[in-house]
């Protein structure tokens, strides 16, 4: 059995032995005690409870819950303090509240099931705070679930600021906002071929997919286009189409769906860089068409030369 596996069972443990002698324990200077005298017992610096110490035969046994001694943790008595030290060689535990400090990126990744992330994106819309906070926990709680750490090391609702296009102004769509992070988090120096990617992807897919049919409230939805990764832009656009506004349940829904349809290609994009690397993704995206004049001011940006003319 490993130390920091001791039983909780209780049981009685020589902590001290006789004042005349030598202690088989190796304990020098061991008193004896009354029956009625309360003793501390600290496990690995923690306390614990314990009934009090007892004399049996001239010996002073103290009743404790962990093994002891006999399964090879150190025992020490203090008799100034009546204080019985255990130590299993087991790391103390974190102070409650403190998850641990976050390593740098790269972060460690797990296959994870693409229905459950598309179906923890649809309802985090409604539960989380809509689209950003959907995409992004969708595959963070599930992370944290496989993996734990350093993925426990994160507070939830990062991403509410997101929806909308930030504070709902119309910019970047949430979900694209967030995947982008999660994916920094993840291949770390590479995120910008597969975040490159993720953008060229959303501006061609028809939103949204038809993965939610069985569970969403407004199945059989419209689809469009949006052509921009502006959420001004995708929204307008499949409301126009839907004949719905854009503050309309039908909207909260289809964004819900895309919240999800995100969060999925997102994962793919992971799996497929964890398994191939970087070299995945050595293809640039061009602009399509209608696009194509905007590039003369909204040019490039490289991870190594820093951004160019962002206009």
């Amino acid at each position: 059995m490993e130390k920091e596996k001791l039983s909780r069972r209780k049981f009685m443990a020589v902590a001290a032995g006789t004042a005349a002698a030598t202690s088989v324990l190796g304990l020098g200077g061991l008193q004896l005690a009354r029956a009625s005298d309360a003793v501390k017992i600290m496990v690995n610096g923690q306390l614990v409870n314990s009934a009090g110490a007892m004399i049996k035969d001239g010996t002073t046994l103290v009743p404790i819950r962990f093994v002891s001694e006999a399964l090879g943790a150190k025992v020490d008595w203090d008799g100034a303090t009546r204080t019985v030290h255990i130590n299993t060689g087991a790391a103390a535990p974190a102070p409650a509240g403190d998850p641990g400090t976050p390593p740098p990126f790269p972060w460690p990744w797990a296959e994870l099931d693409p229905d459950e992330v598309a179906r923890r994106g649809y309802e985090f819309y409604f539960s989380r705070g809509a689209c950003a906070n959907a995409t992004f926990y969708a595959i963070v709680d599930l992370l944290r679930e496989k993996v734990g750490y350093p993925w426990t090391t994160l507070p939830d609702n990062l991403w509410l600021q997101g929806s909308g296009g930030v504070v709902s102004w119309g910019t970047i769509c949430g979900s694209l906002n967030s995947a982008a992070m999660l994916i920094n988090m993840v291949a770390g120096k590479d995120y910008p071929a597969l975040v490159d990617n993720l953008l060229s992807w959303y501006c061609q897919f028809e939103f949204p997919s038809e993965r939610y049919e069985s569970y969403c409230k407004f199945p059989k939805q419209v689809t469009t286009v949006a052509g921009s990764p502006l959420c001004h832009m995708s929204v307008s656009k499949w409301a126009r189409a839907a004949g719905v506004s854009t503050s309309s349940d039908e909207k909260k829904d289809r964004c819900a769906k895309l919240s999800g349809d995100v969060a999925v290609y997102t994962l793919e994009l992971l799996n497929r860089y964890v398994k191939e690397g970087s070299a995945a993704f050595a293809g640039k995206w061009e602009p399509y068409e209608e696009a194509k004049h905007c590039t003369a001011c909204h040019t490039t940006s490289s991870v190594d030369i820093g951004p160019s003319q962002q206009g």
